[in-house]
């Protein structure tokens, strides 16, 4: 409940039925927000600092904003900064030692990983891609706008049945204009510079460490990275600028085309929005797009679209803030 300050309620059963106790909500939700807004904001102001902050989430009581940092050793430091900055509304914890968490594509938790199924406010399903920062606003998980109807919209991950789903974010910025190469949404949470590697149940994972710049390269290896599909390499771009007219009624251009070179699939149905990175480079993936299309009568295809780096970080950036991916 929005703003909401008073005493919860809260139940706990003995042998003679239930008894009722209540604690104090020290701050409303929209405070937590507010200072999760600045923490967000403050990327360069903490850098500058020596403080890697990798993201931040609110507590479910609703009355504390966290902050994820590396910097094991300075945390107790960190936190009084923040304090200093922010008001008693946050709290730090060092995440150093799960910065890579063992887990899988199929039961991720938060800071969240690119390659992620998530579920839609319309109940269908789409897949993470990169997590990208914007010096000066703050980090985001990168996906397609197709995905969603407009800003504002809340996503959940969905583990593994029987267990239940997440929140993972709502989106904050957002584009699907009609004959504009505009498929894509910023969706604002707790994210992790790795995505997801290996097949749909995957448990192995691949650090983000730079960008793509170029429209396509066609001597490049493209390879496709959905939550459905899994991680299907021996991509080839075949043209580029491409414009495409949607089963959705929409008309999507300045895309890449990419054609699997060997018989089989690369895409499919559920997997947009999922990371598009060049093939295998030491030290780390570079990003080349996001999955938005897919060229099949059936749900899976061959023949895979993505909307290049390039128009994604001049169209979601500024002269203020340029899209770039985050980095270990």
């Amino acid at each position: 409940m929005e703003g909401f300050k008073a005493d919860i309620a809260e139940m706990s059963a003995t042998a003679d039925g239930f008894t009722v106790s209540s604690k104090d909500v020290l701050r409303s939700l929209d405070e937590s927000k507010a200072a999760q807004e600045r923490l967000t904001s403050d990327t360069e102001y903490w850098a500058a600092r020596n403080v890697t902050v990798t993201g931040s989430g609110i507590n479910t009581d609703g009355d504390t904003v966290v902050a994820d940092v590396l910097n094991a050793e300075t945390v107790e430091d960190v936190r009084q900064q923040m304090v200093a900055r922010y008001g008693p509304v946050v709290d730090v914890q060092n995440v150093a030692a799960r910065a890579q968490p063992s887990a899988s594509r199929q039961s991720d938790y938060s800071p969240w990983y690119g390659g992620d199924r998530i579920t839609l406010p319309s109940g269908g399903e789409c897949t993470s891609g990169f997590s990208v920062y914007k010096p000066g606003y703050g980090s985001y998980m990168l996906t397609a706008g197709h995905c969603f109807s407009g800003t504002g919209q809340s996503t959940s991950y969905t583990f593994t049945p029987p267990f239940g789903s997440a929140y993972f974010g709502y989106v904050s910025q957002w584009e699907n204009t009609y004959g504009q190469p505009s498929d894509y949404a910023l969706v604002t949470g707790n994210y992790s510079p790795y995505v997801w590697s290996g097949g749909p149940n995957g448990t192995s994972f691949l650090p983000v460490t730079s960008s793509n710049n170029s429209s396509g390269e066609p001597t490049n290896e493209v390879c496709f990275d959905g939550g459905f599909t899994g991680q299907v390499c021996r991509g080839m771009v075949n043209r580029t600028n491409v414009t495409l007219d949607l089963s959705n009624g929409n008309r999507t251009t300045g895309l890449v085309e990419a054609i699997h070179y060997d018989p089989g699939y690369m895409c499919q149905l559920g997997d947009s929005g999922s990371p598009v990175y060049d093939g295998y480079l030491p030290g780390g993936l570079r990003a080349r797009g996001i999955f938005v299309a897919q060229f099949a009568i059936e749900t899976q295809a061959q023949v895979c679209y993505y909307l290049p780096w390039n128009t994604l970080a001049s169209r979601l950036g500024s002269a203020q803030g340029k899209l770039q991916v985050d980095v270990p």
